[in-house]
């Protein structure tokens, strides 16, 4: 059962399904007014589509978990940026993050336990100088010791983490991402922890490393102090999808 236990039930779709005329439409219903009129604003095609998908997808995923129709969500945001439910009230708090690529939206659900979630893509160039201005000192000694034709999608990874913790916490970029570090290692597979935190909270939290397509790496990140990593349960889906019923995801 979807319980407290750190379990995080991940939700997946591509933002090329909107390519459809009929999908593209039943995304657009299930937005609000005021979603509409942003998505509207968009002065690219691919962009309004990204936007799009990831407003109908975690409308479509949230009501998986209660019975309340996806146009029926409401959204509060912190100082930062970060959407938590303001409406309705429900029973079991509801936990939820979104991200997207270029290509990719992602949306991540616990109950009561906070969560974070990064997506990239990774095979884009890293812009020159970024790791040096962003990322700790052994993050970087790490990066270079990686083989050249393998150094972006380290970069990838060590983004995904940080960028999964800041939003876990509700902090978007407020915090400089070289005030925490993280080792990566990949045997027997790929697994992260944080091994320097500015906060001192590194035991609080727990990460997961997941490839949800041979070029994103996505990375979670829940409160679960002195646990293991944690399970996660992906799906793939349409961001249109009106086959969310209600129940548990397959792995």
């Amino acid at each position: 059962m979807f319980g407290t236990g750190g379990e995080v039930h991940l939700w997946s779709a591509a933002v090329s399904e909107l390519d459809d005329p009929e999908t593209c439409a039943e995304a657009w219903a299930v937005l609000p007014t005021g979603e509409q009129d942003h998505a509207g604003r968009f002065q690219f095609e691919h962009d309004r589509n990204a936007f799009l998908a990831s407003r109908s997808l975690r409308r479509r995923v949230l009501s998986h978990y209660a019975a309340v129709d996806p146009g029926q969500w409401q959204f509060k945001v912190n100082e930062h940026g970060r959407p938590r439910i303001a409406f309705p009230l429900l029973d079991e708090t509801l936990e939820f993050n979104c991200s997207k690529s270029t290509d990719m939206v992602i949306c991540a659900v616990t109950r009561g336990t906070p969560v974070g979630v990064d997506i990239e893509r990774v095979d884009r160039r890293v812009p020159g100088g970024l790791a040096e201005s962003t990322f700790a000192p052994s993050e970087r000694a790490a990066l270079a010791a990686q083989p050249q034709n393998e150094q972006e999608t380290q970069f990838f990874t060590y983004w995904t983490l940080k960028e999964s913790y800041l939003k876990a916490r509700g902090l978007g970029l407020s915090l400089p991402l070289d005030s925490i570090a993280f080792s990566i290692a990949d045997r027997p597979r790929l697994a992260a922890q944080m091994v320097f935190s500015a906060a001192n909270d590194c035991t609080e939290w727990q990460f997961a490393l997941l490839a949800p397509t041979p070029l994103h790496i996505a990375a979670v990140c829940v409160r679960r102090p002195g646990g293991p990593a944690p399970r996660v349960v992906m799906r793939r889906v349409s961001p249109s999808s009106n086959s969310l019923k209600r129940g548990t995801p397959s792995r």
